[in-house]
């Protein structure tokens, strides 16, 4: 859909090492919006905003934190050929707690470039680049993958190393899915502390495995549900308690439950 809202929540996560465990509840609103240039072309104009809270019991020490993903983006797609599809989105975006004046480690500078060519009536290749916090380490790495439509009703989707999804529609109204998917995130926060603020950073990934659904009610509104566990990923907070004193906690997330439902419009 162009417009698409979510809530999305885990349960009772722990980190591998550390005691106690958190939850995690977000909902948002993504989505853009195409505009017609040429036959051929379109420009893409929208944004994104979305609040994260993160709740912790007593015995992991980071305490609660809300968060927040608020930006812009800037499209275009063109068609080069009947086989050959082009699509760049540039989406600068705000990832922090908002709890002060906002720097440069509040920016996220986030978008892909990718190309999807069509080999036959039923197989497609995708390959480009993609920018984002998924990965601790770089924020800038390649995807490429396929579609495949391997029987009427049944379709295979790749990106790696983002996703996986095999679908399949019983009618022309609902699709049913199973798949993994790899998210992660940068937010820059400001710590509490007796004196000041002191800057840090929370980092998130999650591998999630899950089991969904989509159904379109009109060419205009469609719902959609996902439900599954977080089987993998890492989690790194990095803060102070009140006092000051630094608490880091740095781990892999141990398997625990997802889910996520949502909207979706189109104009």
């Amino acid at each position: 859909p162009a417009v698409q809202g979510r809530f999305r929540g885990l349960s009772s996560a722990a980190i591998e090492g550390e005691d106690g465990s958190f939850d995690s509840w977000q909902v948002g609103v993504d989505g853009a919006v195409p505009i017609a240039i040429d036959p051929d072309s379109t420009v893409e104009l929208g944004g994104f905003i979305e609040g994260r809270r993160f709740k912790s019991d007593a015995g992991l020490l980071v305490g609660d934190e809300s968060l927040y993903e608020v930006g812009a983006h800037i499209g275009y797609t063109h068609f080069m050929s009947d086989e050959t599809y082009v699509e760049a989105m540039f989406s600068p975006g705000v990832f922090s707690d908002l709890d002060g004046n906002l720097t440069s480690d509040d920016w996220g500078w986030h978008g892909h470039l990718k190309s999807t060519h069509r080999a036959s009536e039923t197989v497609y290749y995708k390959f480009g680049l993609e920018a984002s916090s998924v990965f601790k380490d770089t924020s800038l790495y390649p995807v490429a993958g396929f579609a495949w439509m391997f029987r009427p009703g049944w379709r295979l989707d790749v990106l790696a190393p983002r996703e996986i999804e095999l679908s399949y529609l019983p009618d022309s109204a609902t699709t049913l899915s199973f798949g993994a998917a790899l998210d992660g995130q940068r937010y820059h926060v400001r710590s509490p502390s007796s004196t000041n603020k002191v800057e840090s950073d929370y980092i998130t990934q999650e591998l999630s495995l899950y089991l969904g659904g989509v159904h379109r009610f009109t060419d205009q509104f469609s719902m959609f549900a996902r439900i599954g566990g977080a089987i993998a990923g890492h989690y790194e907070f990095r803060s102070v308690d009140s006092g000051g004193s630094p608490v880091n906690v740095d781990g892999k997330l141990e398997p625990t439950m997802m889910f996520e439902v949502g909207i979706g419009w189109d104009f």
